[in-house]
């Protein structure tokens, strides 16, 4: 596996992953963002500090301490519709695509996308309109 900052880009209005001959494209929602950003990833952070994320078709899962088997372990499952809009994923593997992410560096992003967003939509972070 390789690190996250070679092979993911991830922002607000784009996720994109390509290597070799996997591709995932798709619009993290707003609802998305919010739900991963306040309720999954720091209680993932908590467990430990690196996840393993696994893409299908139709779910994206979020796959905490699974393979040295220590420990609390955690599987998140999600829809694609719970995250994401205009979901694309493709890979000689029957478009699955797994990868390890650090879910500080990965919570981070998230939080900076998510101000980024807020000051160009007018609101402020929590979500309430600018006065």
């Amino acid at each position: 596996m390789q690190r996250v900052s070679d092979v993911l880009s991830f922002s607000k209005n784009i996720t994109e992953l390509q290597e070799k001959q996997m591709k995932f494209k798709a619009f993290l929602t707003d609802n998305g963002a919010m739900l991963l950003e306040k309720r999954f990833l720091p209680a993932l952070d908590k467990m430990g500090k690196i996840c393993h994320i696994y893409l299908t078709r139709d779910h994206a899962f979020f796959l905490h301490n699974l393979l040295n088997g220590d420990g609390i372990q955690s599987i998140a499952q999600f829809r694609k519709e719970a995250l994401f809009d205009d979901y694309r994923i493709s890979s000689q593997n029957d478009d699955r695509i797994a990868f390890a992410i650090d879910l500080s560096l990965l919570h981070r992003a998230l939080r900076s996308i998510i101000t980024i967003y807020s000051e160009f939509s007018g609101s402020h972070s929590d979500g309430a309109p600018n006065l």
